[in-house]
């Protein structure tokens, strides 16, 4: 039976040494079951980052309007002078998630009002639920048209020659050859930090003939074959421990776990509701980075690439004399990766993209600091391996290029990949969720001169007070 996300998350603060009896905060609380449900919708990566950004954007504005300290992400309207910043918290989750997952409501009920019995009531709480419900509605409203929507439907025909991608065979239903590629259209997804969706787009995949080419191909023959692979046994649970299989929790779920057990007990809700938001606004933008190098066709034949399957079949046509093919690859009597690759286009890796923001945000808030997790070594989709990494950024790096391994991906992708994912992660701790600066001492002084004077001016009109 697959493990809940809840389960799998005490299991990781477990491991991280944090005590048993600790209970996340309000933030967590809603992102764990955010994650539940969207596991259970099918949701893929892209689909997910999305969803969870929306609520934690929602969550970090309607808390931090509160709170202060910060620069707002999206709403900047004030909010009500001394309203509760947990009932805020609760009702934003609340209020997106209803439109989210509206299957799912039930559970929204449940936690929304189990979390706020805790809270006496007093106008506070009444200005907080009110400013957290606005707050969720005018984040909600702002992505309805952001193409999500109609990404699936978007058309797209594969280009049939040599180096650009096509279906190719899958086990698992969902990513079968003969369904359409997935998402086509969430490379014109807007941007929830980024100014455009190819404000990163790397400068695409190395021709056919070159040397790194030749790398490339001969690496992931050797390293990412179900069959007589060069791995050790280690790398095979690599490959699956990061890998996104379907009906899995998808590496935005994966971080975002890590994340939450890296803030721990300690965390306040403000702090909480600043990094997961971060964190899911980064993962969301990298998605849409990774999609766009993936079916950008009209920038030319390094984008919309195919998958090592498909360049193997063809390796003896590919002009490159330091490859060599076998036209039965992708048979039972062929070469075959050791996990299917899913139907999007090779480059550049969404896992890639998506750990490489996870690790550049995870560092800023917490440092390069090492973590042991739970994961799947066999892809059954059991926690049934503890790996433990020295540094976010061996885990980040780990994670990258789990796909030659996986023989998935080639390196140029995952190590493109993650370069994209990285600016991305640097660009959103750059421009949001912002250290507010504080009052000089000299605007201080003018400001209290200035009350000063109203006050002595309003004795002197009205007589003592």
């Amino acid at each position: 039976m697959r493990p809940s996300l809840v389960s799998s998350a005490i299991a990781l603060s477990l491991l991280l040494g944090l005590p048993s009896s600790a209970r996340a905060g309000w933030v967590l609380d809603w992102n764990l079951a955010a994650q539940d449900a969207s596991l259970g919708s099918g949701e893929i990566a892209p689909e997910a980052a999305r969803s969870l950004a929306i609520l934690h954007a929602a969550m970090y504005d309607a808390v931090n309007a509160i709170s202060g300290g910060y620069t707002q992400f999206y709403v900047n309207t004030p909010a009500p002078l001394g309203a509760n910043e947990s009932a805020a918290a609760a009702a934003a989750a609340k209020t997106v998630l209803d439109q989210l997952y509206p299957t799912y409501s039930s559970t929204w009920d449940t936690l929304y009002s189990n979390e706020l019995a805790t809270i006496a009531d007093s106008s506070a709480k009444t200005d907080g639920i009110n400013w957290g419900s606005s707050v969720g509605t005018q984040i909600y409203n702002w992505r309805l048209s952001d193409g999500a929507s109609s990404a699936a439907a978007t058309p797209y025909s594969p280009v049939s020659a040599n180096g650009r991608w096509g279906p190719t065979p899958n086990v698992y239903t969902p990513y079968n050859y003969l369904n359409p590629p997935l998402l086509p259209g969430w490379r014109d997804v807007t941007p929830f930090g980024m100014n455009q969706t190819n404000q990163f787009r790397p400068s695409g995949m190395v021709a056919l003939t070159s040397t790194q080419y030749a790398s490339d191909y001969n690496e992931v023959f050797t390293m990412g074959a179900a069959i007589g692979s060069g791995r050790s046994a280690d790398q095979t649970t690599q490959a699956y421990y990061w890998a996104d299989l379907p009906g899995h929790a998808t590496q935005v779920a994966h971080w975002n776990t890590i994340a939450g057990a890296l803030l721990g007990p300690g965390a306040n809700l403000a702090t909480e509701a600043r990094v997961m938001a971060a964190l899911n606004v980064s993962l969301a933008d990298a998605a849409i980075a990774a999609w766009d190098a993936k079916y950008a066709s009209t920038a030319g034949t390094d984008f919309d690439t195919w998958r090592p399957v498909a360049a193997i079949t063809y390796g003896d046509d590919d002009n490159n004399p330091a490859t060599f093919g076998d036209f039965l690859a992708g048979t039972v009597a062929g070469w075959n990766p050791l996990i299917d690759a899913p139907p999007t286009p090779e480059y550049i890796s969404d896992v890639a993209a998506v750990s490489g923001a996870a690790g550049a945000i995870l560092k800023h808030y917490f440092g390069d600091v090492g973590f042991s997790a739970l994961g799947d070594s066999d892809g059954n989709g059991s926690l049934d391996t503890l790996r433990s990494f020295g540094s976010i950024s061996d885990a980040m790096n780990e994670a990258a290029g789990a796909g030659v391994l996986a023989g998935t991906n080639f390196r140029t992708s995952t190590n493109d990949g993650l370069s994209t994912g990285q600016t991305v992660g640097d660009w959103t701790t750059s421009n949001y969720f912002l250290p507010v600066p504080e009052p000089s001492s000299a605007l201080l002084g003018v400001t209290m001169i200035v009350l000063g004077l109203v006050r002595r001016r309003r004795v002197a009109v009205g007589g003592p007070e």
